[in-house]
């Protein structure tokens, strides 16, 4: 706080002096040409102009502290992290009829889409029966909040069309690999499902990852770890609570992630960053 008072004392400082010498240059000119003259007219537009830009490029605040998130982005980002902690809660509760719940309801495998939960796709991406697990997908996306910050719309769409992509994946590898075109559903009814966020949290570390590979968590303690390495390290890290896993969603949901990065590119609405800034 008192570096910030400090910086704004020194902005409001230069600010002034600059204002000063601009008008004493202008009263110099004025005697000299005087005010009438087109010549000091055309100079003092241009000198107003040049001050504008010139305020816009070192005096902007941006420029000394970070952008504040928006307060959609903010009820956003936390009312998807209090969702998923309240419905781990509720999993790890001891009512059998709760857990029964969870296992029916918010818990996709090719069972599920077999019996027509298609639902389901979606309520995985919510719930988990793992506190650890939750932990670990929340962390990830609290350490990289910042880097390439997403407004409301996007962190949402993402969030949930990576989910969608994971549980789509996943359903469809476990089919795959356990029977395929030779025996149908016989043997995939028995392999296994998906609960947690890793999808979704795979796409949109993996979208930031391919905007800013370098880029770093904004934490007061230096964290060195560029987000491009951590979407690595997460998709490969193998997480199987009790019968669930998710080890196929999470890679099909980051190149979901790296293919609307590229797509943002395309359309002007993003940048590469190469370099951290």
């Amino acid at each position: 706080m008192v570096f910030r008072q400090l910086s704004q004392r020194c902005v409001y400082a230069l600010r002034q002096a600059a204002s000063g010498q601009a008008a004493e240059m202008q009263q110099s000119l004025q005697q000299h040409c005087g005010k009438q003259s087109p010549a000091f007219q055309q100079l003092a537009a241009n000198m107003r102009q040049d001050g504008k830009r010139h305020h816009l490029q070192v005096f902007q605040p941006s420029r000394l502290y970070p952008k504040q998130h928006s307060t959609g982005e903010t009820a956003a980002f936390w009312g998807l992290l209090g969702l998923n902690v309240a419905t781990t809660f509720a999993a790890k509760a001891d009512q059998p009829e709760v857990k029964q719940l969870v296992r029916e309801h918010f818990r996709t495998s090719v069972e599920a889409i077999a019996d027509g939960r298609y639902y389901t796709l979606l309520t995985s991406t919510i719930c988990h029966t793992s506190a650890i697990h939750c932990i670990i997908n929340l962390l990830v996306l609290v350490l990289y909040r910042r880097t390439q910050p997403l407004t409301a719309c996007e962190l949402l769409v993402l969030y949930v069309l990576g989910g969608l992509v994971s549980s789509i994946t996943h359903v469809t590898w476990c089919w795959w690999d356990a029977s395929g075109y030779d025996f149908g559903l016989k043997y995939a009814l028995n392999s296994p499902g998906l609960l947690g966020c890793s999808g979704a949290v795979a796409a949109i570390t993996a979208y930031k990852a391919a905007l800013e590979p370098m880029g770093v968590p904004h934490t007061t303690i230096p964290m060195p770890v560029p987000v491009s390495l951590t979407v690595l390290l997460y998709c490969c890290l193998f997480i199987r609570e009790q019968e669930y896993s998710d080890y196929a969603g999470k890679w099909g949901a980051a190149a979901f992630g790296i293919v609307a990065a590229v797509a943002a590119v395309g359309s002007g609405r993003r940048r590469l960053v190469w370099r951290q800034q």
